[in-house]
């Protein structure tokens, strides 16, 4: 009767140890779905991007004198 009670104890110390690492690592994977849900990437900017490269190619006016 010993020897099964001693298996059946270390029976329920791994289960309670599957159930553990379980718990964590669901509780870590649903942290990491609401921070993404709630918008975890990079903010938007603040003004609109321009569409073509015209922004880039046009020269800004010299100022005379000075």
């Amino acid at each position: 009767m010993g020897q099964i009670g001693s298996e059946v104890l270390a029976l329920c110390l791994v289960a309670l140890l599957a159930i553990v690492c379980f718990k964590r690592w669901m509780l870590d994977a649903l942290i990491e779905a609401i921070e993404r849900f709630r918008g975890g990437g990079p903010p938007t900017p603040m003004h609109p991007s321009p569409v073509g490269d015209a922004a880039l190619l046009r020269k800004r006016s010299r100022k005379v004198g000075g």
